[in-house]
């Protein structure tokens, strides 16, 4: 698959797009609510799918109760997440290789993720990526959740192409939903994690990939 020549900008969500992370949050509310004594629904786990870790702490406090302080919740999640992120985070297979094929053709690329900006740019840094990205965007430094279209509008605006000019590389349906709405070109990417599958995401992007490797172009 070749993405259209008049694609300039390229937005990569990372946790189960760039990198094979999902093993890192599967569990990780419902263990530390578990430490609270708080039980974990189908409920919880829906409405904490789309926020922040920050926001998901502010969660944590106002619907489900826990008494301890925010900025206590916050260090002792980030070091669980930290901890797991050094043990299982790589890059999927072909990433490092698309994105130095992107960056040789003159894609302009940024990432845009959930996951706390320190967090994210620690690892991809680890992993050698951070320098392929001219930013990393998150809800917080944005102010809008992934589910709002007006995200990636924000994201597209300050990467600089045109949103029609402009690619989002996801795994998750609610983000290729927005991205859809904002305008963007989205290419869903196959995460065993992810939820819908090829059938649901095929709804909301116009390329669908199992693997980077399907994307590089060899001499």
């Amino acid at each position: 698959m070749v993405l259209p020549a008049n694609i300039k900008g390229l937005i990569f969500d990372m946790d189960g797009t760039l990198l094979d992370t999902m093993p890192v949050w599967k569990g990780l509310g419902e263990e530390y609510l578990a430490r609270c004594g708080v039980a974990w629904t189908p409920e919880t786990a829906a409405d904490l799918l789309p926020l922040s870790l920050e926001k998901s702490v502010a969660y944590f406090r106002e619907r489900l109760g826990v008494q301890t302080a925010e900025k206590e919740i916050l260090t002792e999640i980030r070091a669980l997440v930290n901890a797991r992120y050094q043990k299982m985070a790589a890059p999927k297979a072909g990433v490092p290789a698309y994105l130095a094929q992107c960056a040789a053709g003159g894609r302009k690329m940024c990432v845009a993720t959930v996951t706390s900006q320190d967090m994210a740019a620690a690892v991809l840094e680890r992993l050698g990526l951070l320098r392929f990205f001219s930013a990393v965007h998150t809800c917080d430094t944005i102010g809008r959740l992934k589910s709002d279209p007006r995200f990636f509008l924000a994201v597209a605006k300050s990467l600089g192409p045109a949103p029609a000019d402009t690619a989002v590389f996801e795994d998750s349906l609610y983000c290729m939903r927005s991205a859809q709405a904002a305008g963007l070109t989205v290419v869903g990417v196959f995460d065993p994690e992810a939820e819908g599958g090829e059938a649901a995401a095929r709804q909301y992007c116009s390329h669908y990939i199992y693997s980077f490797m399907e994307l590089l172009i060899y001499a």
